[in-house]
């Protein structure tokens, strides 16, 4: 196995490919860049579990895809539990989910991203029929 210098370097060198994916798929650029450096987090902590048998990037890449689906579904969920439990003390609130036409279609090469919206579509839906007083409407623009 590398030292832990090597290892990062190695890394390291995926960064500009990564930062590319995570940007196509998130639309952002200060997520793509919190994806990646989780990535990269994730990657240096898991050195032990690549064990050779795909290329780096290929490990990488669904490192981040992971990291893609927890900005986009993850955190949309726990956002929105959260506030639903402030609406429903209050008796009153809206939640309004957006999501993407593409979520529904589907769309070539965006799997991660897709798949994360449609679970929002999903969620929107699920919390719309389950609240009682706080209402939750999703939007997809496009």
């Amino acid at each position: 196995m590398q030292d832990d210098k090597d290892w990062a370097k190695s890394l390291e060198a995926h960064r500009k490919y990564l930062q590319r994916y995570a940007l196509f798929h998130l639309h952002d650029a200060a997520l793509a860049e919190d994806a990646v450096q989780d990535t990269l987090i994730a990657a240096l902590a898991q050195s032990h579990r690549f064990e050779g048998r795909s290329q780096l990037r290929t490990w990488l890449t669904a490192i981040l895809k992971h990291k893609i689906v927890d900005l986009v579904l993850t955190g949309t969920f726990l956002t929105a539990k959260y506030t639903a439990q402030h609406m429903l003390m209050r008796k009153s609130g809206s939640i309004v989910l957006t999501a993407t036409v593409d979520a529904l279609i589907g769309q070539a090469g965006l799997d991660a991203y897709t798949a994360a919206k449609g679970g929002v579509v999903a969620m929107t839906r699920s919390m719309a029929a389950g609240l009682r007083g706080p209402r939750s409407s999703g939007r997809r623009p496009g």
